[in-house]
């Protein structure tokens, strides 16, 4: 995969983040501050939070191509670094965040559930592609042939 390429899936992970933090921060704040209001400012911690969790991506490009177990380890790498960076800022970010050890365990579990969202919807949006490569691949040999 080229850099551009790599960045090319990237981009489009960081809007699906963005609309999981969404409903994530909207599904947490239901259930743990129903009464909350918030400013317009509010509409940018979604975009601020998934280009700090892009980080760790951009940061582990490889040139050549990652055999099943090194991109295994490479994912496990980026959820621990996700999962630090996410925490990291809410604790720092939100006195109420840190003195709530049921929020944050809520937290570190929604940024993993994004992580594997994101990864699966990924995969699929890939396995389209993939299938229709292989049929524009069958049309071209038909009509070569």
């Amino acid at each position: 995969m080229t850099k551009r390429e790599y960045y090319k899936v990237a981009f489009t992970q960081f809007f699906i983040i963005v609309t999981l933090i969404n409903v994530v921060m909207f599904v947490l704040g239901m259930i743990y501050q129903p009464d909350a209001r918030f400013g317009y400012d509010a509409f940018l911690s979604p975009i601020i939070y998934a280009a700090c969790s892009m980080l760790p991506v951009l940061l582990t490009y490889s040139k050549k191509e990652l055999s099943v177990k090194q991109m295994f380890f490479r994912q496990v790498l980026n959820l621990l670094a996700v999962e630090g960076i996410m925490l990291g800022i809410g604790l720092v970010g939100s006195a109420e965040l840190a003195s709530h050890p049921a929020l944050v365990a809520s937290f570190a579990l929604s940024v993993f559930v994004i992580y594997v969202l994101v990864m699966i919807i990924s995969w699929v949006l890939d396995l389209g592609q993939a299938k229709q490569m292989n049929i524009d691949l069958e049309n071209y040999k038909s009509r070569i042939q």
